[in-house]
This record gives structure tokens, C-alpha cells and sequence, in this order.
């Protein structure tokens, strides 16, 4: 039999730990209670010395109950023990409340009530869930905003940290609270729950403390978890040594791209084709600053991260004065440390990229953060004169662009390998010049025409500010696109029709896959249940206009920019830079498609298999040194660093990584952030929930009219548009990310980048309501609710 409640309580306060303290308490059951009140409340005054106290309960089922919801049962804070009939009445609450259970009604009498001495003035509360005994963090839900001691239990406030158990120095109150995780378990030896309060001096107080049931994850083995503190020790003192900001989501957004913890080849294809100098190349040519070193993105304990100091100093003009931009800089990434949730959301809100069309401009802030004016209107005229030459060198870029991707994607049927060559060299020679091409004549044309497509973008987004237009205009702006996104959902729909066939629809859309550099992601022309004869109807596109005040405004504001065109001319300019966007990121992912099948082919001439060759890099593919190499040599070299990564990766899912890092001890303690979704159209939607992973063997009947929750999601996601979802939330994502314009452009409402709490709240969901007009994502109905 578990330990009630109460007797959890006394065993504690009877250990004299240093670490904590339990304050004086009574415990009596309601057959106590019903015989004698007025010893029992005698009893409470002579212990509290007329103080306050909180009453609790202490059900029969509270510590046997594994499903049993913290809260359920009333507990009342800041009775006066000294008055009577506001303790009698607390008391009759309390027990009132066990009728809320079936259980705890039948167990009638036996069920307990504590009424404990309150701690006034906490500086913080909560509850710490501790995990296995040999597990490597325990988890603190807290509220540090307000001094209630119930505002978690009662769900009022809610913050969450994991701490590393074996952190080498925390600061307070983290120290003490691990110091208490510890002494706790030492006495109850379980996975607990331990409800606490932190005085304003720093001293620990245990409420209550119970089995923590739920939780069932399985001990780190000792092997695993000495490689994961290891990589953790390395992390930190890269982070360290170098005083960087690193985010998962900041610029080309490596969560978005790759998920959460990828695997070393889908990690080393992003960072060869894209982030370690193609981003640059692509950006620099419009006229921001080309920064050295080009490294974009860099790993840390076996996690992708975005450079945020590079990425903010590439994003200013390149003739804006060195110093002047290093200033800017290190303001920016100092507004960022101060407002962390917008990490994902910099470019919109935090950085200065594109001249503005209204006045007075963003860059306004600037002057009361010690800016001159004169310095301001530097960075504005730059800013001006940037996009302005940007948009002119439009069309050109855009016919060198079109004629690069056009041979690159020539190249690649005619030089791929047949399905079944068993020929080494060629299979790597494939993959050496296929990469290589793929980033000179793919990304970096697609980098340019990205950062072309976010400067119309922001324009755009700027006129709805202004208000020269609306936001309904805006909404049906984006929806009167028809990108490759509109071919690749009318084919689905024309193939479920009959009015194409399999075999062609796979001739120009087989090669995406949901995981642009994921070997173990399937092709589209691998998947057999498509046609799918359930394809819904997609949204018709409709031109839009302006009207003539509508031009007036939206000329004043490009003439305000510094750009000498007129409102037909720029929106021209803007649908054309978001097409080509998305036509190359289209066509150069066919090449990294066939380079990956390729790849796969290689590991099957040396006996791999997909899952083992994802942990292969590009370097291990590339390397010179191998040219020549008899196989049974090069299968045993590929074998070890297949093992050693394998069992890298695997320790390191067991860290707990967060989303951005500003200093070392961000790793000791991850705190998760709220974040703000980027809301797409205005619509609200309420329907359920199903969680997505990857394309499902029936997506139709999984998808229609729900609202699809998935991690992140790239091109290889676009079939989703074809199977009538009602909308989209993700984990990742940006407001300019590919999933975000691909919802406005068909006019499905979506939450894109929610973050790790709401994502899981939403995935633990049977139905909830999205009000992207309020920025609401709210639980309808929870998972098991009858």
C-alpha cells in the first residue's frame, strides 16, 4: 500500500533534511472530524499560532490513482486558524470536494484533510516531477510572477524547466529545489511529484509529496547516459568560448527543416547544400553583407542551431559602415536575450532587413535605445537604397536563376545511375558532382530568390500596417497565388479522378518526399496507397485588385521605401519572387531526392541499410580518400562511424535541448518558453485533432475535415492540401516559412511554430478550437473525456 498523503508529509518532516523544510501540519480523517471539530480546530490554532494555513486534501486514492488529475480535489489557502467558522467552512469544502470521485465518495470517512501552516510571500511555487532514479533531469511546472502557492495545482500559471540532475552549479532557487529532488528521493525512492514553495529567502518548503505514476519512461542505461552528459560538457563549453546566441528557428531554421534531433546526414546535407556558404552566395549577390565565417548552422549535443550573431550581421546592407552594423548587432541580439519568444520570429519583429513604407519606420525604436538620429537615418537610407536595387535586379536574377535550375534539373536524369549499378565509384561520383551542382546551380539561386520573396513579402505585410490596405485584401492576395503548392493538390485531385495516371503524376512529382534530407523518408513514388479517391476540391484562385485610393496609398508607401515603381509594378514583383521561390526549391529537391536514392544505393552495395547510411555525413561520402578503396575496407571504416554516430545520436534524445540558447547554464536548465504561433488567415475552426508524423497509409479518411498537427513540415507535406484538412499547427515554423504561405495561399487557417508546450497540449487533444482572429488554440476536448 502507498503512503497517504499525510503520512508522505510526516515521514518528511521527520527526516531533517537540510534541503528543505515542511511546515507544521495536522492531519484527521472526516470520521475525526464529524466526532470531534472542535478539538481538531483547537488543535489547528494551538499548532499555527493563529496564523494562516492552507487546508488540503488527502484522498484515500490521491497516491493510487495514476490518472487521478492534480487539482481535482478543493483546497483552500489563507484560512485564519484563529477564526473558526472560516476554518470549520474550509474544512466541509474539502471534504465536500471527494464526492467529485467515485472513489474517494466510497471511501467516505476514512478520507483525510491537512491543514498546514502557510508560507507567505513565496518568491516562487510549483511542482517537481522527478523521473527514474538514473534519469538524467527532473522537471519544475512553476509560477515565479505572483506569490499564490496554488496558482500551478489550480492552473492559473504554469512555467516549465527541466534541470540536468548532475548540473555542476546552478544558481538559486535551482540549486536548492535539485538539492531537495534529491533529498526527497533518497527518502521515498520513487518517481515523485513534490509540490513546493521557495520562501523569500531561499528556503524550500514541501507542501505534499506523492508517487509520480504516470511516469513511465525507462531508466538511461550508464553507457547512454555517460555519453550524453558528455556531449552536454562539450556543448557547454563551445557555448562558453565563443559567447554566442544560437536558435533552432532564428533565419533558415534548422528545426523546421530537419525536426527536432536529425539524423548526421540529413544534418550534413543541410549544412553542404545550404547553410555552410550557398545562403551567403544567394544573399550577399542583392546587397547584404557577406560575413566570414559562412557557417550558417552548427550542431550542438547532436542538435542543429542557427548562429543568431552571423545570421542578424548577413541581414544588414553591405555598405552600411562595419561599426555601425556591429552596433546594431549587438542591440538586437540584446532585444532578442530580453524577449527570447520571438526567436523565431526576428526578421518581423526584431531586425531591420527592408526599407520601410510607412513613417515613422521600425527603425524609429532605435532612438531610445541610444541610437543618433543621424545614425538611424544611415541605417534607413541603406535600407532604402538595398531594396531598392534588389527589386530592379529582379528580373534578370530571375532569368539567370530560371536557366541555372534548368540545367541542373537536365543534369540529374541524365547522369543518375540506373537503379540496380553496382558500380562504386560511379554511385559516388553521382553524389560528389550532384551535390556540388545542387548548391551552385540550386540554393544559391533559391537564397536569392528566398530573400527576394521575404522583401515582398515585408512590404506586404508593412501596407496592411499603414492600413493602405486591408487585411481581408491581404488574405485574398495570398490566396490568388498559384504556386507549385496549387500543381502538386490539382494533381492529387486529377489522379483520384482519372484524368491523369499514376505513372505520370510520379514522372514530375514522385520525387518529393516529407523530409526534403531524410534518406528514410519515403518518395511520393514510393508510397502505394496513392490515388486517393476521397480528393477534395481545392479552393478556386481569384484575382485580386486595388482600387484607386488603394494605388494612391500603396504609391505613397513605395515612394516613402525609396522604390520608383507604381502598385501594379510591385505587386507583379511580388508574386513572381514568390513563384520562383517555391518552382526552385521544387526543382532543386528533385536532384537532392535522386542523391539520396543514390546514396541508399551505395549502402546497398556495401550490405547498409537506409537507417544505417542516415548516419553517414557528407564528408564520409565525399571524401577523396576513398576513391579506390576496396570494398571490404571501406565497408569496415563506414561500419565504425555508423556504430559510434548511431550510438551518439541515441544518447543524445535522452537530452533535454532548448529552443534557444543565450549562455551555458541554458543547457543545465531548458526552460520552455511560451511562444506566440504565427497565425495564418482569420478564420476559427474547431475539429479534431490527428497527429501527423508521416504520410499515413489512408490519408484521406485521416485528414479530411481535421485539423492536422505535425513537428514541422516542408514541400514533401504538400499532399496534406489535396485531402480536405480543416487546418494546420505546427511546432516549428516561421510567419515566412514555406508552410505558413502555403496555408495562406489555399486559405486554410494554421498556427505555424506554436512551440514544445502548446504542441503537446494540442497532440494530447481529441478536438480543440483555432481562432486565428484571436490567436486562441484552445482544447475543446481532451483525449479519454467521455
Amino acid at each position: 500500500m502507498p503512503l497517504s498523503k499525510a503520512q508522505t508529509l510526516l515521514l518528511l518532516a521527520e527526516s531533517q533534511s537540510s534541503a528543505f523544510v515542511v511546515d507544521p501540519f495536522i492531519a484527521f480523517s472526516v470520521a475525526e472530524w464529524r466526532t470531534s471539530p472542535t478539538r481538531i480546530s483547537k488543535l489547528v490554532q494551538e499548532r499555527s499560532r493563529g496564523e494562516l494555513v492552507a487546508v488540503r486534501s488527502s484522498a484515500t486514492i490521491e497516491d493510487a490513482d495514476p490518472d487521478l488529475p492534480p487539482g481535482l480535489f478543493y483546497s483552500e489557502l489563507g484560512v485564519d486558524s484563529s477564526d473558526g467558522v472560516h476554518l470549520t467552512t474550509a474544512i466541509e469544502r474539502v471534504i465536500e470536494s471527494f464526492n467529485r470521485h467515485e472513489r474517494a465518495r466510497s471511501a467516505g470517512d476514512a478520507n483525510e484533510i491537512i491543514v498546514q501552516g502557510q508560507l507567505v510571500g513565496a518568491r516562487m511555487s510549483g511542482v517537481l516531477s522527478t523521473g527514474p532514479a538514473h534519469d538524467l533531469y527532473f522537471s519544475v511546472y512553476y509560477n515565479d510572477e505572483s506569490d499564490r502557492t496554488d496558482s500551478v495545482t489550480a492552473g492559473y500559471a504554469c512555467k516549465r524547466a527541466d534541470v540536468l540532475r548532475e548540473a555542476p552549479s546552478l544558481a538559486e532557487p535551482w540549486s536548492t529545489l535539485r538539492q531537495t529532488v534529491l533529498a526527497v528521493e533518497a527518502l521515498l525512492t520513487l518517481p515523485l511529484l513534490v509540490e513546493f514553495g521557495v520562501s523569500a529567502t531561499g528556503q524550500v518548503h514541501v507542501f505534499q509529496a506523492r508517487a509520480n505514476h504516470q511516469e513511465t519512461r525507462p531508466p538511461t542505461k550508464s553507457t547512454v547516459r555517460r555519453v550524453a552528459l558528455n556531449l552536454l560538457k562539450a556543448a557547454r563549453s563551445e557555448i562558453a568560448a565563443r559567447s554566442e546566441v544560437w536558435s533552432d528557428m532564428s533565419d533558415w531554421n534548422p528545426g523546421e527543416m530537419l525536426g527536432d534531433r536529425p539524423r548526421p546526414l540529413a544534418v550534413s546535407l543541410y549544412q553542404y547544400l545550404v547553410t555552410n556558404d550557398a545562403w551567403i552566395r544567394g544573399r550577399s549577390s542583392l546587397g547584404y553583407r557577406r560575413v566570414t565565417p559562412s557557417v550558417l548552422v552548427e550542431t550542438l549535443a547532436g542538435k542543429p542551431y542557427v548562429n543568431v550573431r552571423r545570421s542578424f550581421l548577413s541581414l544588414t546592407p553591405a555598405h552600411l559602415p562595419r561599426e555601425l552594423a556591429e552596433r546594431l548587432v549587438e542591440d538586437r541580439l540584446q532585444a532578442l536575450t530580453e524577449r527570447p519568444e520571438l526567436h523565431d520570429k526576428v526578421e518581423l519583429q526584431l531586425l531591420f532587413t527592408v526599407a520601410d513604407v510607412t513613417s515613422p519606420g521600425r527603425t524609429a525604436c532605435l532612438l531610445e535605445r541610444g541610437f543618433s538620429r543621424s545614425e538611424v537615418e544611415e541605417i534607413d537610407s541603406e535600407l532604402r537604397a538595398l531594396t531598392s536595387s534588389a527589386i530592379a535586379a529582379h528580373a534578370s536574377f530571375h532569368q539567370k536563376d530560371a536557366e541555372l535550375v534548368s540545367r541542373l534539373v537536365d543534369w540529374s536524369p541524365a547522369n543518375r545511375p540506373e537503379r540496380d549499378e553496382a558500380d562504386l565509384e560511379r554511385l559516388r561520383r553521382f553524389v560528389c558532382e550532384g551535390l556540388a551542382k545542387c548548391r551552385d546551380d540550386g540554393v544559391v539561386p533559391f537564397a536569392r530568390q528566398a530573400r527576394l520573396a521575404f522583401i515582398a513579402r515585408d512590404l506586404l505585410g508593412r501596407f496592411t500596417v499603414s492600413r493602405c490596405v486591408d487585411e481581408q485584401w491581404y488574405e485574398n492576395w495570398w490566396r490568388s497565388l498559384d504556386t507549385v503548392a496549387t500543381k502538386v493538390a490539382s494533381a492529387f485531385v486529377d489522379v483520384s479522378c482519372g484524368r491523369l495516371s499514376r505513372p505520370q503524376f510520379d514522372a514530375t512529382f514522385g520525387h518529393l518526399r516529407a523530409r526534403t534530407y531524410d534518406i528514410c523518408s519515403p518518395r511520393y513514388d514510393q508510397i502505394r496507397w496513392l490515388p486517393i479517391h476521397t480528393a477534395s476540391r481545392l479552393l478556386r484562385k481569384s484575382p485580386t485588385t486595388l482600387n484607386s485610393r488603394e494605388q494612391d496609398r500603396m504609391a505613397a508607401g513605395l515612394a516613402e521605401a525609396g522604390l520608383s515603381l507604381g502598385s501594379d509594378e510591385f505587386l507583379d514583383f511580388a508574386r513572381s519572387a514568390m513563384r520562383a521561390r517555391e518552382d526552385i526549391k521544387f526543382s532543386f529537391s528533385s536532384v537532392v531526392s535522386d542523391i539520396l536514392e543514390v546514396i541508399a544505393a551505395l549502402g546497398d552495395v556495401l550490405g547498409f541499410s537506409r537507417e544505417d547510411m542516415s548516419f553517414l555525413t557528407v564528408q564520409d561520402l565525399t571524401n577523396p580518400t576513398v576513391e579506390g578503396v576496396r570494398h571490404e575496407h571501406l565497408r569496415s571504416c563506414w561500419q565504425t562511424e555508423i556504430k559510434n554516430r548511431r550510438e551518439a545520436w541515441t544518447a543524445g534524445l535522452r537530452l533535454v535541448l532548448s529552443d534557444f540558447i543565450a549562455a551555458p547554464e541554458d543547457l543545465l536548465i531548458v526552460r520552455q518558453r511560451s511562444t506566440r504561433p504565427n497565425f495564418v488567415t482569420k478564420a476559427a475552426i474547431e475539429a479534431e485533432v490527428v497527429a501527423l508524423s508521416s504520410p499515413s497509409p489512408d490519408p484521406a479518411a485521416a485528414l479530411k475535415g481535421r485539423i492536422v498537427a505535425v513537428e514541422a513540415a516542408d514541400p514533401g507535406f504538400d499532399w496534406i492540401f489535396a485531402f480536405g484538412i480543416a487546418g494546420l499547427i505546427t511546432r516549428y515554423g516561421g510567419a515566412a516559412s514555406h508552410m505558413a504561405i502555403r496555408c495562406a495561399e489555399f486559405g486554410i487557417p494554421a498556427a505555424i511554430g506554436c512551440g514544445e508546450e502548446i504542441f503537446q497540449r494540442v497532440v494530447r487533444s481529441k478536438r480543440v478550437l483555432l481562432d486565428c482572429a484571436d490567436g486562441r488554440i484552445d482544447v475543446v476536448e481532451a483525449v479519454g473525456t467521455l
